[in-house]
């Protein structure tokens, strides 16, 4: 989930500086969708997190990791990784989009890196204090994590693939939704 948060990092860098260095202006004069942009951003930063993931699973497999899963099971890991990785990088289109700065495009992303140490990535929610416990288990990244981890592991998924494919639709399109809107209202 952290290489999915920093990967996203260059999507949100390179629509702040699209936005501020005058490119649109040039976009706008031709005949192109006005969602265009935002989605060859959000494609972008698919090919980068898709190539983040592939290098911390190779990695993973050359250090010993030994998954359990199955085909199907990896069909599901392909398929949820992917729409984490859409997600990840329309919110980082988004704060890219309402960042003044590449700073500030990179600063606003910093809760994608805390979010995964404050889960279940690295400790069970049930072994955490009462008010982190609380937070740890409503958060996005947990049932992300706990199914990836499932489906490698082949462990119960019980509802966590549920929740996290609720909380990637979500997430996708209020972030998209949003952008469009900056997005158009900066280009009127």
């Amino acid at each position: 989930m952290q290489s999915i948060g920093q990967a996203s990092q260059f999507s949100a860098m390179n629509v702040t500086v699209d936005m501020t260095k005058g490119i649109i202006d040039r976009f706008r004069c031709m005949s192109i969708s006005k969602s265009a942009v935002l989605i060859g951003h959000t494609g972008a930063g698919m090919i980068r997190g898709v190539i983040s993931n592939t290098v911390i699973i190779l990695t993973a497999l050359i250090l010993g990791f030994r998954p359990q899963a199955g085909f199907i099971d990896w069909l599901l890991v392909i398929a949820l990784l992917l729409l984490i990785n859409i997600t990840v990088t329309l919110i980082a289109v988004l704060c890219g989009m309402i960042s003044k700065s590449v700073e500030g495009a990179s600063g606003l992303l910093m809760p994608l890196f805390i979010l995964p140490f404050m889960s279940s990535g690295f400790a069970p929610v049930d072994t955490m204090p009462s008010g982190i416990r609380w937070f740890a288990a409503m958060q996005p990244m947990t049932p992300m994590i706990d199914s990836l981890r499932a489906l490698t592991l082949d462990l119960p998924l019980r509802n966590s693939i549920w929740l996290a494919l609720a909380w990637c639709v979500v997430l996708s399109i209020v972030s998209f939704t949003v952008s469009m809107r900056i997005y158009n209202h900066k280009l009127s």
